[in-house]
């Protein structure tokens, strides 16, 4: 377009037109040719070890007056001017720079409670080889790997994992009517992850958090607690095999006036003066401890073996004098030994436990009602193994079921299946009718 209007003016105006208006002409095309070419600058190309403020990576151009301002990675410094422009002529004001490798290290962030020194000092460019070397403020010590840290080409060595915490924690202040674990009671300084248990004395409450911990900054973690004057008690002494309950109920704030009543599990009785005893005002009418000592009784005694016995909890370990078990057999199994044992005075069972031991003869089958069953070889005395039942049915009835027969197996009958007997739709039709 710029080669066709050269040629068009040339042709049609060159020849014919004096000096100074050719001056003119030439500063007019001028001015046309620069406007069209100061629309903008074009995309700057990519400096390695390096990133720029281009909010649209895709951009292909931009307009006059934009400003590109460079950055180099860590461990690189800028060969030229950081800083670009776009001028009015469509040009960068000059080229990227480059980023060429350093051996200096970005400056480290101090640890809270402390700090560091530089080899060779003082800490201002952390060129190749500079060592820091961490401290902490008075009262803190270094926690962590590495308490040095040395720049190799433009890195450091080794990750900054240095952290100051505190040596420990002052004495915190005493607690009227209350007390702390302090086993040493002289100590003036707690280490750092030492905690203190608060407790109340009787007929007193904590106002506050019972457990202070001595934290890294060298501070408790908390005040400690109040204790301030309650007539609630503090919960009592629960005995070993027992415990109690409230009157009234539940046991939730043992307030003044709240009576416990002790007891004991099964298998213990209670040894003591009292079993019950009173909040009077914030303080048990009575310190004097109970305890539940085993009763006189038969233990738990062994499991059957294909059997079980008469026990309706499950869980008990401890019988009374007197309690009678019964045993009995799963079926295919035979009772050897007695079917009761009783726990005597002596804290003993009557006699062992008994054995079920393996028997070829099966229970009598399940009999359908309105039928019945005939056995093979008749008659049905012994059900022993090899007997085969034969199910029937009364006269108007047939069988209900997949099996009109079964087979005594070693003590146990081939299938578990329960026929039953139906009446005839014939014969219900003709009970209607009549």
């Amino acid at each position: 377009m710029c080669n066709g209007m050269i040629e068009s003016i040339s042709k049609a105006f060159w020849a014919h037109t004096s000096a100074t208006k050719r001056s003119f002409l030439l500063l007019l095309f001028l001015i046309v040719v620069s406007t069209g070419q100061g629309s903008g600058c074009v995309r700057p190309y990519m400096v390695q070890n390096s990133w720029v403020n281009l909010t649209e990576t895709n951009r292909g151009s931009f307009p006059v007056g934009t400003v590109l301002q460079y950055s180099c990675d860590p461990g690189y410094l800028p060969d030229g001017p950081n800083i670009l422009t776009c001028t009015a002529v469509g040009r960068w004001s000059s080229e990227p720079p480059r980023c060429i490798r350093s051996g200096a290290c970005l400056p480290l962030s101090k640890p809270d409670n402390g700090g560091y020194t530089c080899h060779p000092s003082p800490c201002r460019l952390f060129a190749h080889g500079t060592v820091i070397e961490f401290f902490c403020n008075e009262g803190f010590m270094l926690s962590g790997d590495y308490n040095y840290l040395t720049c190799q080409d433009g890195e450091w060595d080794g990750p900054m994992e240095i952290s100051c915490v505190s040596q420990g924690c002052i004495r915190p202040s005493m607690v009227q009517h209350g007390s702390a674990n302090l086993t040493d009671s002289n100590r003036s300084l707690f280490p750092v992850g030492t905690v203190l248990h608060y407790g109340c004395d009787p007929g007193y409450l904590p106002a506050g958090p019972t457990s202070l911990t001595c934290t890294k900054l060298g501070d408790w973690s908390s005040e400690p607690p109040r204790c301030i004057r309650s007539d609630v008690c503090q919960p009592p002494y629960q005995p070993k095999n027992g415990s109690y309950t409230c009157h009234p109920s539940p046991c939730k704030r043992f307030s003044h006036g709240t009576v416990i009543q002790y007891f004991c599990d099964d298998g213990y009785i209670l040894k003591g003066d009292y079993k019950f005893i009173t909040c009077q005002y914030g303080k048990w009418d009575t310190v004097m401890p109970v305890s539940c000592v085993i009763e006189q009784g038969c233990r738990r005694p062994s499991m059957v073996q294909h059997g079980s016995a008469n026990l309706t909890d499950t869980s008990r370990s401890f019988f009374p004098v007197g309690t009678a078990l019964q045993y009995t057999c799963n079926p295919g199994y035979l009772l050897d030994g007695p079917r009761t044992v009783t726990c005597t005075t002596l804290g003993h069972w009557s006699s062992e436990s008994p054995r079920c031991i393996h028997s070829d003869v099966c229970q009598r089958p399940y009999q359908p009602e309105n039928g019945g069953f005939t056995c093979h070889p008749f008659p049905c005395q012994r059900l022993s193994h090899g007997t085969v039942i034969e199910y029937f049915c009364n006269e108007g009835y047939i069988l209900k079921g997949d099996y009109k027969y079964l087979t005594c197996q070693y003590g146990e009958w081939d299938s578990q299946m329960k026929l039953s007997c139906i009446m005839k739709q014939g014969d219900d039709k003709k009970m209607d009718f009549s």
